[in-house]
């Protein structure tokens, strides 16, 4: 332990520990911050990431698809065979026939319900893929938040800790401390110079986490004010039905299903109409008209089986999603609860705490009655709630981002 100093280093000591040092170093490594970003602005960003702009150009080609889809019959067929005669009498004749299969069912009619419904699957996929991006950003902001707060949180602890090693090395030659004294001080200071570092570390990291999520290429550092984002009192049950990705994989079920029947449809029973025309080489003419129907032997029951297939495993993961979601949303109300009175708690109780009980070290510390130590031990214990109040505050934030966004999406009441 340090033993108490001379009344005339005291006041010295104190002011360093209540202000900031001119001679305080920021870490070595420090560069160029990267270019700070709203929270507003990021999460407007995934509007316009590439594949959100693809799937919605995408949707443009499959509604034109839509418009193309003007009829089911199939092709006109014309077939035109001359004919030579090599005996009696001689000359050039000609044969002419026309052939149209009519569908008997509204071949037409699935296949552009085959098109609409893959229309309103790819977008809800590409709502869904909107939703995921605004998501990961608001979580890599969140991220970001956090290590500016705690970035600088770990510099004040620094320049607190260099300003006593400072006056404590002050102290040590004018003898009113012991070399011990001075290195457990210089030990201290070198935790949290380590803490600092680490903490620069963590900010750049997160500000290339959040450059990643956004997709710009480039770190982008997280805005200094939280977002304040409203909470309706009433959730309707309806909400996870609704999520984006829910809907996306219910689409894909029922696209799944139209395409089945689409390929059932093509492959029904057809009407042959067609005439014919026939000219002789002695100079007959006639015509003729044909009727016919044709009998398919594959009625698209492998396909359409396929799809059935393939809308089973939808609804199957549609039902899954939604269940994680119905737990996630559950658990953001809960979260937004909880993190109301811990943030209360912190703010009205455990902050003042400390503080306080900070001032009373270094008041007796003043009254040769505590430590520097002691009164270090107390700016950190204060510096540790106000970490704790940076997470439980973001932390806080973020589940009613979480909430705002799935209620944007699904909707409330």
């Amino acid at each position: 332990m340090l033993r108490h100093c001379p009344a005339v280093v005291i006041p010295l000591v104190l002011v360093a520990t209540l202000t900031i040092s001119p001679l305080a170093a920021e870490p070595d490594h420090a560069t160029q911050p990267p270019a700070e970003i709203g929270f507003p602005e990021a999460v407007g960003l995934a509007a316009t990431a590439p594949e959100v702009v693809g799937a919605q150009h995408g949707i443009d080609l499959t509604r034109a698809a839509i418009e193309a889809a003007n009829h089911g019959w199939s092709p006109l067929a014309i077939r035109v065979m001359p004919q030579l005669a090599v005996g009696t009498p001689e000359g050039f004749g000609a044969r002419i026939a026309v052939e149209q299969a009519i569908p008997l069912t509204d071949r037409r009619g699935a296949t552009r319900a085959s098109a609409a419904a893959l229309t309103a699957q790819r977008i809800a996929e590409a709502r869904a893929r909107s939703f995921e991006l605004r998501l990961a950003i608001g979580e890599a902001w969140i991220q970001s938040w956090i290590a500016n707060a705690e970035r600088a949180r770990a510099r004040d602890a620094l320049q607190i800790a260099l300003s006593i090693v400072e006056l404590t090395t002050r102290g040590r030659a004018a003898g009113a401390f012991t070399q011990l004294e001075l290195a457990e001080v210089k030990t201290l200071a070198a935790e949290a110079s380590a803490t600092a570092l680490d903490a620069e570390g963590r900010g750049t990291d997160a500000a290339f986490e959040l450059g990643a999520a956004l997709g710009r290429g480039v770190p982008r550092s997280a805005g200094a004010t939280l977002p304040e984002v409203v909470i309706p009192e009433r959730v309707i049950p309806e909400v996870v039905a609704r999520l984006p990705e829910v809907r996306a994989r219910r689409l894909a079920a029922i696209s799944a299903r139209t395409r089945g029947a689409e390929a059932r449809t093509a492959r029904a029973y057809e009407l042959i109409v067609g005439g014919e025309l026939l000219a002789d080489p002695g100079g007959d003419r006639r015509g003729a008209v044909t009727l016919g129907i044709t009998l398919p032997h594959d009625r698209g029951r492998r396909e359409l089986l396929e799809a059935r297939a393939e809308a089973a495993r939808q609804d199957g993961e549609a039902e899954a999603i939604a269940a994680r979601s119905s737990i996630a949303i559950g658990r953001a109300i809960h979260d937004i609860e909880h993190g109301r009175e811990l943030l209360a708690l912190i703010d009205q109780e455990l902050l003042p705490a400390l503080d306080d009980a900070a001032r009373q070290r270094k008041r007796a510390f003043e009254l040769g009655e505590a430590t520097v130590l002691e009164v270090l031990a107390g700016e950190r214990a204060a510096l540790a709630g106000r970490r704790a109040a940076i997470e439980a505050r973001a932390q806080h934030a973020w589940a009613r981002i979480q909430l705002a966004l799935w209620l944007e999406d699904g909707g409330s009441l």
